[in-house]
């Protein structure tokens, strides 16, 4: 599980759903949508320290940072290493963010020319990422 340290910036809700936005290092956001709201949960409040969580079965990786996709979560990453599967491989990262993982079908090691060093982009849709007080 990749876990980051951030503090909530801004929680805008509607009925029992909540849009998250949690500032990491550096200034860069992540956001997450929970079900629950301010008034359910006494965490979701703005500078409140809280665990930003994503499996790295979630992280879709590309070549280039202006994909056109519906995904609000983006950050660029290096490369550090890779273990390659039958199936699938283990991509670590480093982002301005912290180290994570990221797995991702051995197929699209090719298809992408994914090698240690490249600079990729890390897309994490924002009911993937978990937030924990």
């Amino acid at each position: 599980m990749n876990s980051f340290e951030g503090k909530i910036k801004q929680v805008g809700s509607h009925g029992s759903l909540s849009i998250v936005s949690v500032e990491m290092a550096l200034g860069h956001r992540l956001q997450s949508i929970i079900i629950d709201t301010p008034e359910s949960v006494p965490y979701l409040k703005e500078n409140q320290t809280v665990r930003v969580l994503f499996k790295e079965t979630e992280i879709i990786l590309a070549t280039e940072p202006e994909t056109q996709l519906s995904v609000l979560n983006r950050f660029a990453a290096t490369i550090e290493e890779i273990d390659e599967g039958r199936l699938l491989s283990r991509i670590e990262l480093q982002t301005e963010m912290g180290f994570c993982v990221a797995i991702v079908p051995s197929e699209s090691l090719a298809q992408l020319h994914l090698k240690k060093g490249r600079t990729v982009y890390a897309f994490v849709k924002i009911n993937d990422v978990l937030l924990a007080p």
